[in-house]
């Protein structure tokens, strides 16, 4: 059974073990009578792959969404134990690493309580009670919770949920979404963290990609970006430059020892190409920004999210067609952010 494209994996797991995999933004499958080959082969068959979206649950009970965001998509590591909470447990070595999580903390499953909860699914990995699919005709099932598990989720604001959600919040998720597809570790900030002055997200490099571009002489870069709904017809405000250069200056340099890199590349993500190409002529004339190699930014670019989407896209095609995922972050892409306008 092929999984579609569109299919959202269920992986479930015990409380415990998904604090720590929320912490680390790690997750593992077991491997109990099988072996490292078959069990891609099984996940390569589904399509359990980079840019796949999952929903973290305890039977019923769904802690969060997220996608799978690593470079490798899937991987073996059978050294380290991130979930050993005590004798006898299991390394997990299938491991997959999780990027733009957005936490759900609800039923997913609204039906008898004990094990009917796995009625509607289908255990498609070795029959191991670890991940599932929903089948198409178990979608309409009476118990299942439909708005939690196909909607998009949006943040908590307290409450009753809002009826509609802001655009420029839409366009921060969308920006972050095509951000992890590219294979970025994402972390969003932004409307996250509203007490704080800080850009809308920030993408770093797999640690294992960065040591590989070491290997072939490349830099290894992390990426800031900010989102821009709208703005002039001569670009952004200049309360709005000001804190871009205030991003540039104060906040990028602090996240350098995460990203284990000294460069960034600084994104202004537009909502379209029409906002784009305003904000990029106003960017033009910013004549500070020469000065800030000091603080390590190989270049500021703008971008709209329809690029930014079709880029992601291009790359997990890539991934899903057996080429060399690596290329396209090292090298690839950053010949594509060389270029003066993207749009």
């Amino acid at each position: 059974m092929n999984g579609r494209r569109n299919s959202i994996f269920f992986l479930n797991g015990k409380q415990d073990h998904w604090a720590i995999g929320r912490k680390n933004a790690l997750w593992g499958l077991p491997i109990r009578g099988h072996n490292w080959s078959a069990a891609r082969a099984r996940l390569q068959e589904l399509g359990f792959i980079a840019g796949s979206e999952v929903l973290a649950i305890t039977g019923p009970y769904a802690h969060f969404r997220a996608v799978i965001g690593s470079d490798r998509g899937v991987y073996y590591d059978d050294i380290s134990e991130p979930f050993g909470l005590g004798p006898g447990n299991e390394v997990y070595p299938v491991r997959i690493e999780l990027t733009n999580i957005q936490d759900i903390k609800q039923d997913w499953f609204d039906g008898p309580r004990g094990y009917f909860w796995r009625q509607p699914l289908q255990d498609v990995y070795f029959s191991m009670k670890s991940l599932y699919l929903l089948p198409s005709q178990n979608i309409g099932h009476s118990h299942v919770n439909k708005s939690v598990v196909f909607e998009t989720a949006r943040p908590n604001f307290g409450g009753a949920p809002p009826k509609s959600v802001p655009d420029f919040i839409s366009l921060e998720e969308d920006t972050a979404l095509a951000f992890s597809k590219l294979g970025f570790r994402i972390e969003q900030l932004g409307h996250k963290k509203p007490l704080e002055r800080v850009p809308d997200g920030i993408g770093l490099l797999p640690r294992s990609l960065i040591m590989y571009a070491k290997t072939l002489g490349a830099n290894p870069y992390f990426i800031v970006w900010d989102c821009k709904y709208n703005c002039g017809p001569n670009g952004l405000k200049a309360e709005d430059e000001r804190a871009i250069k205030e991003y540039i200056e104060s906040y990028a340099p602090t996240r350098k020892a995460d990203a284990e890199t000294g460069e960034f590349w600084f994104l202004i993500v537009a909502r379209d190409k029409a906002v784009a190409d305003k904000v990029h002529y106003g960017v033009s004339q910013w004549a500070w920004l020469g000065e800030c190699q000091q603080f390590g930014l190989r270049g500021l670019r703008v971008i709209s999210l329809t690029t930014l989407q079709r880029l992601a896209k291009d790359t997990v095609e890539h991934r899903r067609a057996g080429g060399d995922s690596d290329a396209f972050l090292v090298s690839l892409l950053p010949r594509e952010l060389a270029k003066p306008y993207i749009g």
